[in-house]
């Protein structure tokens, strides 16, 4: 035992005049909450003695009355040592009596608070008292996509988002809401269940102009976390530059010319914002404007693109190309319609293919059928 702390003992055993045996107080620390939200705080309280029914209450500052002289015992000074295990979990301040925590996870707090005191005569005397806590440090934070989609047909998938707590606790409870952009999102089913569903409402005027937010809490304590989504639609469709290739071949005997834009090509759906837009479902009609092509007739059956997704880079493949019984005349000219459908929305293209050349109307906005 250190001499101070020796001495302190030996001065609390001191006899008053009226020949009672008095021993020094010993602190109990204490520590609210234990469990605490990532980014909230934890205070060391009770740092003195419990002295009420002395003259002194249990909160070191603030005893009832500074100058009761009929209390066994007055605060002098006090100091306070506090530790986090691990000690990544937060900050102390330097006086020992705030925690900061930075980190969820499960922390032993060990908290140790040496005191001194004084007696109604003036004899000092000091003692510790140390103890430990765990503290629950919980956190929040949401997993899933960060796009939503809507179709002019109303097909749209709607998307989830899953709230992962830190620690998972078995009394933990969720609430959901939309934060900003409430107006272009909508819950599908239960908001206070660990996932939801979104569905699309209205495209977004900004890339995440959608604030989704989840509460978590256990208790008393709760932790929030944010997502953003930008809500897409359909509106541009761009390739690269087009080659021409013409193939002639025969075919049971019969002289047959292909004309070709450079077998298949590759196409990327963008929405309104300028980002491509994967899995959206496309289809297409084609018609040959026979009235308006040279020559009018001849043609077999025009390959068509059919209907499909486009690919996670939001691309799909297309091809241009009409088989022309016998040799391409020099002046031939076939145009061709094409509208073109991304979840509902349409667009419209116009394809002409001559015997040295192909070209379209790309790139192709879509607008309401």
């Amino acid at each position: 035992m250190k001499k101070d702390k020796l001495f302190g003992k030996i001065l609390g055993l001191l006899l008053f005049s009226t020949g009672i045996i008095f021993a020094c107080p010993t602190p109990k620390p204490g520590l609210s909450p234990t469990t605490v939200a990532v980014g909230g705080i934890s205070q060391v309280q009770y740092v003195q003695a419990d002295v009420s029914g002395q003259g002194y209450d249990s909160t070191y500052n603030n005893p009832p009355d500074p100058n009761d002289q009929t209390a066994p015992f007055k605060p002098v000074s006090y100091s306070v040592n506090t530790t986090i295990s691990p000690a990544n979990g937060g900050g102390v301040s330097s006086d020992g009596k705030t925690i900061t925590w930075n980190v969820v996870g499960t922390y032993t707090v060990t908290i140790t608070v040496v005191a001194k005191w004084e007696n109604k005569d003036d004899h000092p005397c000091q003692d510790s008292g140390t103890k430990k806590y765990s503290v629950t440090v919980i956190g929040v934070d949401i997993h899933g996509a960060n796009f939503v989609k809507v179709y002019y047909d109303g097909t749209a998938p709607n998307i989830t988002l899953n709230a992962i707590p830190t620690p998972v606790l078995q009394n933990g409870t969720y609430s959901w809401s939309v934060t900003q952009g409430g107006n272009k999102v909508q819950f599908v089913g239960d908001t206070s269940a660990k996932t939801v569903a979104i569905k699309g409402l209205a495209e977004s005027a900004a890339n995440n102009d959608v604030q989704v937010t989840v509460t978590y809490t256990v208790g008393n304590v709760s932790c929030v976390a944010n997502h953003t989504l930008t809500v897409q639609k359909p509106t541009k469709v761009i390739h690269g530059a087009l080659k021409f290739i013409l193939k002639q071949k025969t075919i049971l005997g019969v002289p047959v010319s292909f004309a070709a834009g450079a077998k298949k090509f590759a196409a990327t759906l963008y929405d309104q914002l300028g980002n491509t837009m994967a899995g959206v479902p496309f289809s297409e009609n084609i018609v040959i404007d026979m009235a308006s092509s040279i020559p009018s007739s001849g043609y077999l059956p025009f390959a068509n693109t059919g209907s499909g997704n486009t690919n996670p880079s939001g691309q799909y493949s297309d091809i241009y190309a009409i088989p022309v019984l016998g040799s391409p005349p020099s002046d031939m000219s076939i145009k061709i319609h094409q509208d073109i459908f991304f979840g509902g929305y349409k667009g419209l293209n116009d394809i002409i293919i001559t015997d040295t050349s192909v070209s379209d109307s790309y790139p192709v906005t879509l607008t309401n059928p």
